[in-house]
């Protein structure tokens, strides 16, 4: 298993480590490559008046888009993973606040073969939903059909690959040191989940 601070976004790591351990995580975390002490900083929390499970949950949300969205996959293997887990994965919303256009517009120029103005008549900079992947826009094409447009947020492969890379970090970690986790085999969980998020973002796949 590979040392923490040979991870290339470790200062991410360190982020992962005070949302977990203000969510009462600390304990956890000290049988992670204890030997690396990146946490000695951080200001170990009381465990909120929540289940072990919702406060999984409630980590994953403050954790961001690639978090939410592992949370989601992962509540579809009822098979691998505890009910009670399952049951709050479920409750993660997909909704998030939207991103302004003027910060999307960059992705949708370098997606598109031809400018913005000669593929759309008309483009609604107002997003209809705004998801932890992408963002959706109403469209007209210059024959007079009305489109929806979905279009990644800016730099998101890259920031979901870097999150599942510490993903399948900890996942091994947990696996290899916690006893109690082993029936659960999280690194085979994790793989699964990284899989179908990296196939989510090939949005060529919703064409065909």
């Amino acid at each position: 298993m590979k040392p923490l601070t040979f991870l290339s976004n470790a200062a991410r790591a360190k982020d992962i480590f005070a949302v977990l351990a203000k969510h009462g995580f600390a304990n956890l975390l000290t049988q992670l490559d204890p030997q690396e002490g990146l946490w000695k900083r951080i200001i170990p929390q009381p465990a909120e008046r929540r289940t072990l499970w919702e406060r999984v949950r409630l980590a994953l949300e403050e954790l961001g888009p690639t978090f939410v969205k592992a949370g989601q996959l992962m509540s579809m293997r009822p098979d691998a993973l505890p009910h009670a887990l399952i049951f709050e994965l479920r409750k993660l919303q997909n909704n998030v606040r939207p991103l302004p256009f003027i910060e999307m517009r960059p992705v949708l120029f370098e997606e598109l073969p031809i400018a913005p103005s000669i593929a759309f008549a008309s483009f609604n900079e107002a997003p209809i939903a705004s998801a932890s992947l992408a963002q959706v826009y109403f469209a007209t094409l210059p024959d007079g059909r009305e489109v929806a447009v979905k279009i990644q947020r800016p730099d998101l492969l890259k920031t979901v690959q870097a999150d599942l890379d510490l993903l399948s970090w900890f996942a091994g970690q947990l696996h290899q040191r916690v006893e109690g986790l082993k029936p659960y085999d999280l690194p085979s969980v994790v793989a699964e989940v990284k899989e179908n998020l990296l196939r989510e973002l090939d949005f060529r796949n919703e064409a065909r």
